[in-house]
């Protein structure tokens, strides 16, 4: 994690979302793996949804079948040499291609943010650009 890394700029705003500071201590993720540099993260529910949902409109059995899994494997073999206690971020993004996220239902939903970063840096809790309410018209 760099400097400007948005978990690491929330964080020393005082917005303690994670009580022990931003991202993984690459030590102790390597002591959990017992020196491997692999690990793995899980797929939360909505995600997996999302996965699934993009796989039958593609047709791509291999998405379909990750899914399926509760949690994916992340190499860490890129952080060979990096000085044990780098913090680090681990995990599973969907990211579309074409014209997908057009094609998926939930591609709109947008949950409130728990803080935001401004254009000139500052951060702020909650939502700043809060979703427009739909009107009845």
């Amino acid at each position: 994690m760099e400097p400007d890394d948005p978990a690491t700029r929330i964080h020393e705003a005082g917005f303690r979302t994670c009580p022990r500071g931003p991202g993984h201590v690459l030590a102790d993720v390597l002591r959990r793996t017992g020196g491997v540099y692999e690990t793995t993260t899980p797929l939360s529910p909505w995600l997996r949804d999302d996965i699934r949902e993009v796989a039958e409109l593609t047709s791509d059995a291999e998405l379909l079948a990750i899914a399926d899994l509760a949690e994916v494997p992340v190499s860490l073999d890129h952080l060979r040499g990096l000085d044990p206690r780098t913090r680090i971020v681990i995990r599973a993004e969907l990211r579309y291609e074409a014209d997908e996220g057009a094609r998926v239902s939930r591609t709109g939903d947008r949950r409130p943010a728990v803080v935001t970063i401004m254009p000139d840096g500052a951060v702020v809790a909650g939502d700043a650009c809060p979703p427009l309410a739909e009107t009845g018209s």
